[in-house]
């Protein structure tokens, strides 16, 4: 249909967030608006009449409870108008097997944390279809694959995620609206999930749950872990939790990303080269290029030393919407580059670290302890390990559960 999706946080209809929601809706100016309820649809019909902006040209609920007014339109209501309608199928099918590369096909929005407001990622088709010939996921990963997935959709990791699966004829299970141990674990076991992508919290949850243990997990080949600083000790605890599946870092951001590949699919997670107690990310993927920058020297920066990860590929944005932040992105002879902000390192075998958020680095970041600089996942990983508290599975400890394995 060569539609722009742009998904959003329902949240962002609160109150305390329309001042924020404003602001997107002033930067993308939406031709179509699809909102939960009626209330939803109140608000922002409400929102845009108090803005100035043009109101678009179709507004759907997906409740379908209450009947409409000022031209909204429920989504069940426009499915039972079509069936008045022929439709040429061939003419349906030739439009989809041809693409416009330079179409923007998505407009992802960043979560905010770092500078306090939300900004526009636009990517078009031919950097989505780069991503998805490039990103790694592992040797069984394709047409028998069930993934469960269980993140929001107005994250990048969604829509990527949904369409490297159709890609490959795979299963996508989404098991509710909203992460629940319990939805997940029902899942594991009814669908037989072989892959599956966690947040650290999601993890966390899912093994503190009064049933974990007694649940089947056997047909978990590949767990990912992403969206966060990835430790030693996490991936082992992931290890322990799930015993026949093999245990990945993923990262993502949502100005693009697959500059790394993970090849350690058959090596275990204890043995897996970290930098102090940090997860390695993997090595550079085809058509991707790096730089560590260290800012102070101007230059970049020498192998195994900390600086900002710059990253240029296909994958990764141009601008943002607006063209705000333009002091992010630079060109050069080899390309376009984005700044992540993140601070990472890259050791003499290629192998790239990202070692926390630059803005989060206590202290210089070329001030370390160890080899390491202070990061809060440093730091964090530390604590844990010092006061042992790496539980698994309920309310086991870590050292119990590898007896019960033995046994």
């Amino acid at each position: 249909m060569r539609l722009t999706l742009a998904p959003l946080d329902v949240g962002a209809l609160t109150e305390a967030r329309h001042e924020q929601l404003l602001a997107i809706l002033q930067t993308s100016k939406p031709n179509v608006v699809v909102v939960p309820s009626i209330d939803d649809a109140k608000t922002m019909e409400w929102l845009l009449r108090g803005s100035g902006i043009p109101l678009p040209q179709l507004r759907v609920q997906l409740d379908s409870g209450v009947s409409m007014q000022n031209g909204r339109k429920i989504l069940n209501s426009l499915a039972q108008e079509g069936y008045g309608y022929d439709i040429d199928e061939q003419t349906l099918l030739n439009r989809a097997r041809s693409y416009e590369p330079d179409q923007i096909a998505l407009i992802m929005f960043t979560s905010g944390t770092s500078s306090g407001k939300l900004k526009g990622c636009p990517t078009d088709v031919s950097s989505i279809c780069q991503y998805m010939e490039i990103q790694s996921w592992g040797p069984e990963y394709g047409a028998g694959t069930n993934m469960l997935f269980s993140t929001a959709n107005f994250r990048i990791l969604g829509p990527n995620t949904a369409m490297a699966l159709c890609r490959v004829g795979g299963t996508l299970v989404m098991p509710g609206a909203a992460f629940a141990p319990e939805a997940v674990l029902d899942a594991i076991e009814k669908r037989s999930i072989t892959y599956m992508l966690l947040l650290p919290f999601q993890l966390h949850s899912i093994i503190a749950h009064p049933t974990f243990s007694a649940r089947d997990t056997s047909t978990l080949q590949t767990v990912f872990i992403g969206a966060d600083m990835i430790t030693k000790d996490l991936l082992v605890k992931m290890t322990i939790a799930f015993p026949t599946a093999v245990v990945c870092t993923r990262h993502g951001m949502t100005e693009g990303g697959a500059f790394c590949k993970w090849v350690w699919f058959d090596i275990p997670a204890a043995q897996i080269p970290y930098f102090g107690e940090i997860s390695p990310l993997g090595k550079i993927s085809a058509g991707s290029r790096l730089r560590i920058w260290n800012q102070e020297a101007g230059s970049v920066a020498r192998r195994g030393a900390p600086g900002e990860l710059h990253v240029c590929n296909d994958v990764t944005i141009r601008h943002y919407l607006g063209n705000i932040d333009e002091d992010r992105f630079y060109s050069d002879d080899l390309g376009r580059w984005f700044k992540t902000g993140d601070l990472g390192t890259i050791d003499a075998d290629g192998i790239i670290y990202v070692l926390g958020r630059i803005k989060d680095v206590v202290g210089p970041t070329d001030v370390m302890r160890a080899g390491v600089p202070i990061t809060p996942a440093a730091l964090e990983s530390s604590i844990g390990k010092l006061t042992g508290l790496l539980g698994v599975r309920g309310n086991k400890n870590e050292q119990q559960l590898k007896h019960d394995q033995v046994q």
